[in-house]
């Protein structure tokens, strides 16, 4: 049976343990504010793991699967999302040659705010590693060229992973389960269950992952309780992980929505 903390730690460890959970806290919502002011760039170098294992080993996933490796993260997270951002205000310019094809008009009439509330992290007992689970109501919206927007509300858990290395913690692993997702100004029971290929502005926008697979079924809500919350643990092991070596396969296998 797990001890609890007054059974295990002095009074000096309490107070550590618990500023090192506030660390954590804190590069969760520091990550926020820098993927709002898209410095997903900087967001990477600066806050997530830099030791060449770690890095080889870090994921962001999402209900589709999984991006594996700082390399595959940073190519989906920076790079095809600039390429993405540049092609909007080209589509702008297009329509309005007045809108000059320049770094500060990037993201105009764009509003992509997904913060997060309800933390609840837990802290290995030898201290190395720490596990928080998040819940994200946010909404992503884009100008179009003919003056009009596009507003889609997205609710999701987020499930983060964070590693030591040194005396600071850094972001190992992330994990997003899309639950809810619908433009504004429809009926979501308007919407079908089952949307068409290419229908998903969520899945379309996350591509083509490393790991492609169906990690949570939101048309299911919560049944797959994936992820899950984080529970007292001593040490991190694969079975642990926010990434794809975490994932339940074997509770899985056989359902019709696991593999896409």
């Amino acid at each position: 049976m797990y001890e609890t903390h007054e059974e295990r730690y002095s009074q000096e460890e309490l107070a550590q343990r618990i500023w090192a959970v506030e660390q954590v806290k804190k590069l969760a919502a520091k990550r926020f504010y820098y993927q709002a002011a898209e410095r997903r760039a900087e967001e990477l170098d600066e806050l997530w793991v830099r030791e060449p294992d770690h890095q080889a080993g870090a994921s962001l996933g999402s209900n589709w699967g999984y991006y594996t490796g700082m390399d595959q993260i940073r190519a989906y997270y920076v790079t095809a999302h600039d390429a993405r951002r540049r092609a909007h205000l080209e589509a702008l310019h297009d329509a309005d040659p007045s809108i000059e094809v320049k770094p500060e008009n990037l993201d105009l009439g764009c509003m992509h705010l997904e913060p997060i509330s309800t933390a609840l992290v837990e802290l290995a007992g030898d201290g190395q590693t720490a596990k928080g689970l998040w819940y994200s109501i946010g909404q992503r919206t884009t100008s179009r060229p003919d003056g009009t927007a596009e507003a889609l509300w997205i609710t999701t858990k987020i499930g983060i992973d964070f590693i030591l290395e040194g005396q600071e913690f850094r972001i190992w692993h992330v994990i997003y389960a899309v639950d809810f997702s619908h433009r504004a100004g429809t009926s979501y029971a308007d919407q079908p269950v089952y949307l068409a290929e290419g229908e998903d502005p969520v899945r379309v926008e996350f591509g083509t992952p490393t790991i492609p697979m169906l990690t949570h079924n939101n048309v299911f809500s919560w049944a797959d309780g994936y992820p899950p919350e984080p529970e007292p643990y001593e040490t991190f092991t694969d079975a642990l992980s926010y990434g794809p070596e975490g994932y339940p396969k074997q509770e899985t296998e056989g359902h019709p929505w696991v593999r896409i």
